[in-house]
């Protein structure tokens, strides 16, 4: 994945890649008419075959969208494309805003590739965004995905109770994903510069561990 640049006509694009997958069993059972009635469960695999989705700022006041159609619009309610337009009107990221999409393998295959699409184009606006999604739907600070290590900096609001138990939360199904969660208040961030180095080293060394093992209980 690229990174995006941080100003209006940034000379860097961000890219994801997300893969296609074929379905092993349970084919239908997403359909609306039937998982309401009987519930359903997919079972698919991930192919070598990607759907890329790019995301990058213009000096034009409007947003351009190139996919198999040519798109460029002054609101997102404009927008046609109905994956782009919801996914554009939950995280406001434009307008000076182009999103191209491109893949291996054309649209109605079976391949999954609307939700492929989808998954990339959220995963490029949080990455956009420098936001951070872990274990499917909580969004960190930092992260770090080679080891699998989240910082968490926590200001006066972490204080609450009811945050304190989202907290824990968080933290919680970040353990289930193998992900080490390393948390700071404000104040360590800014009190004893040595103190933070060793306490940052020290949940790098954990976390690389961590993920060491876990590699070497799956080879």
């Amino acid at each position: 994945m690229g990174l995006a640049g941080g100003g209006r006509g940034a000379d860097a694009m961000l890219i994801t890649r997300t893969p296609l997958r074929i379905s092993l069993g349970g084919g239908g059972t997403d359909l609306p008419s039937y998982y309401r009635q009987f519930g359903g469960i997919v079972i698919s695999a991930a192919i070598n075959k990607y759907v890329y989705i790019g995301i990058n700022r213009t000096f034009a006041d409007d947003y351009l969208l190139k996919y198999s159609e040519l798109e460029r619009v002054r609101e997102v309610a404009d927008i046609s494309h109905p994956i782009i337009r919801e996914a554009l009107t939950m995280h406001a990221i434009g307008p000076y805003l182009e999103i191209v999409s491109l893949a291996d393998i054309p649209a109605g295959t079976g391949l999954g590739s609307s939700g492929t699409f989808t998954v990339g184009l959220l995963k490029a606006i949080y990455a956009f965004k420098r936001e951070h999604v872990v274990s499917g739907k909580w969004i960190v600070d930092f992260f770090f995905p080679e080891i699998r290590l989240a910082i968490e900096v926590d200001g006066s609001v972490h204080n609450t109770q009811v945050q304190r138990a989202k907290d824990l939360k968080k933290d919680s199904d970040c353990m289930r994903f193998d992900i080490t969660v390393l948390r700071l208040r404000n104040a360590e961030i800014f009190g004893d510069r040595d103190w933070l180095i060793e306490k940052l080293r020290a949940s790098w060394r954990e976390a690389k561990d961590r993920e060491n093992r876990i590699i070497g209980t799956s080879a």
